[in-house]
């Protein structure tokens, strides 16, 4: 018997490919998943619902 897992995740990656493979490996786990592509996405989501955990990828951007 399948259980129901509300947990709410919001993956944020700028590569596509990695916010794929997460969401598959997650929701096999039964977790819900939101997707942001980059960090203004990942407010705006953030301010509309609330997430458990937020998976961020950070970029170290050196001047």
């Amino acid at each position: 018997m399948d259980q129901t897992n509300e947990t709410k995740i919001l993956v944020v990656d700028d590569e596509a490919r990695i916010r794929r493979l997460l969401r598959m490996y997650l929701e096999r786990e039964n977790y819900v998943i939101d997707e942001a592509e980059n960090g203004d996405e990942a407010i705006a989501k953030g301010l509309e619902a609330n997430y458990d955990l937020i998976l961020l990828d950070l970029m170290n951007i050196e001047n």
